[in-house]
């Protein structure tokens, strides 16, 4: 933790922004990389020497089925854009989701719990059915319910409501692509 005064502003306490070229976002021998700026954030180059062990992908198209597919191979751990990038949904989905209105912390509270659940299902399920986890969050997506004429908050399974079963969900969503992605 940065020692500082809490009304510094932030440029100020850290002094001028370290720039790196993109190429080097590959080298840096982080614990986790966090693809959350565009689209297409590594090429299939750049996963074959990716130092880091898991990589979530926050945005939409974040990553390529290649570089997907290398990462995989190496025994990275890619959490896919469905789920790294659900936070917009999982805050909608606490905040809207309850039959009374949550205060600020309780969506805090109810988004963190919806995440955790989620994740933890989708990584035991990949587990479990040997399968990568963007398949599985595609299973999960897949067996969603929609309900046209009901709102549409309040449904999700993994809004936590007291008792939180540990990464059963996931493991029922099934459908023929989990199958496809077993031939490739």
């Amino acid at each position: 933790m940065v020692p500082a005064d809490p009304n510094c502003p932030v440029v100020d306490i850290l002094g001028q922004p370290l720039r790196l070229p993109p190429s080097a976002l590959c080298q840096l021998p982080v614990d986790v990389l966090v693809l959350a700026a565009a689209e297409d954030g590594i090429s299939a180059a750049e996963a074959e020497v990716l130092p880091s062990p898991i990589v979530v992908v926050g945005s939409n198209c974040g990553l390529r089925q290649e570089a997907a597919r290398i990462l995989a191979d190496r025994g990275v751990l890619v959490i896919p854009d469905l789920i790294g990038g659900c936070g917009g949904s999982a805050s909608m989905e606490a905040l809207f989701g309850p039959a009374t209105t949550p205060s600020p912390d309780d969506v805090l509270h109810l988004v963190e719990g919806l995440v955790d659940e989620l994740v933890t299902d989708v990584l035991s399920a990949a587990r479990t059915r040997g399968l990568p986890p963007s398949v599985i969050a595609g299973d999960i997506a897949a067996a969603a319910a929609v309900y046209p004429d009901r709102p549409p908050y309040g449904a999700s399974p993994y809004l936590p409501s007291g008792i939180r079963p540990r990464g059963e969900r996931a493991a029922r969503a099934r459908r023929s692509s989990s199958q496809k992605a077993i031939a490739r």
